[in-house]
């Protein structure tokens, strides 16, 4: 055997040995997702380690997902909360919950996925019953969008600041803000049919019989006003463009804990 024969040989095994481990891990610690579709890049980190993502593994509460440049991936929190991960993403895995530190998700959760939230710095989204998207570019901004259903967004710790998001609606603020300014249109079409979150490297999604009505309900509605913040080009969750590469890792939530406030 070559040298570099040899050199693949045992890349391979180191492989096998760390998705192995990492399974293990999971078990140990009680896995919290699991991953169902991996596009080219992406990777688990966990504390020290850090192996590639690959279908079926078992992911444990504290871990980060990243995908890099031209990367996507897919993964299943608890039992049905699905969240999808846009090129360039850093999320952090909870209990029933997510934290987005960097980058773009497609989320979706049933009505009877009670816990699932995304947390986005301090803004907590309620995304139980709804389909979206959200957008982080570190501290500068955030952009959560609804595809179909209603979602609460609030302020962690902050009692009563909270904003109710509906279908069609996007809301843009900062990951630290201590307010929420009033969400505004935008058009659900323009957005699920040039999306590469919802393309056909995913299967459909459950919810897209919801999302065609929200659709529908547009198209019949003379008064819609989609709003010019959202800009089809470069950098918006309207074509997500994959955006260019960050110089490593942005600060994470390894285990995300919104707290609730009173709405």
């Amino acid at each position: 055997m070559s040298t570099s024969s040899a050199f693949a040989a045992k890349g391979a095994l180191l492989a096998v040995f760390c998705a192995a481990f990492a399974v293990t891990g999971a078990a140990q610690r009680g896995a919290v997702a699991r991953v169902t579709r991996a596009i080219k890049d992406v990777k688990i980190l966990d504390g020290q380690a850090q192996w590639a993502a690959t279908p079926n593994l078992a992911l444990p509460r504290g871990a980060v997902v990243r995908t890099a440049d031209s990367s996507r991936a897919e993964l299943v929190v608890g039992d049905r909360f699905v969240t999808r991960l846009a090129a360039n993403t850093f999320l952090s895995l909870g209990r029933n919950d997510v934290a987005l530190n960097q980058g773009a998700i497609l989320f979706e959760a049933p009505a009877g996925a009670r816990n699932a939230k995304v947390q986005v710095g301090d803004i907590t989204v309620d995304v139980a019953g709804t389909t979206g998207m959200i957008e982080r570019y570190g501290r500068t901004y955030a952009k959560i969008l609804l595809l179909q259903g209603k979602a609460r967004v609030y302020v962690s710790g902050k009692v009563g600041e909270s904003v109710l998001v509906d279908q069609g609606q996007i809301l843009i603020t900062k990951p630290g803000a201590k307010s929420l300014p009033e969400p505004v249109d935008f058009n659900i079409a323009q957005l699920y049919e040039t999306s590469v979150l919802t393309n056909a490297d995913f299967a459909a999604l459950a919810s897209k019989p919801l999302i065609d009505r929200a659709i529908d309900a547009q198209r019949k509605n003379p008064g819609l006003n989609p709003t010019n913040l959202v800009i089809y080009g470069r950098g918006t969750l309207v074509n997500l463009v994959e955006p260019a590469g960050v110089d490593g890792p942005p600060e994470v939530s390894p285990t995300p804990r919104p707290k609730r406030s009173k709405r």
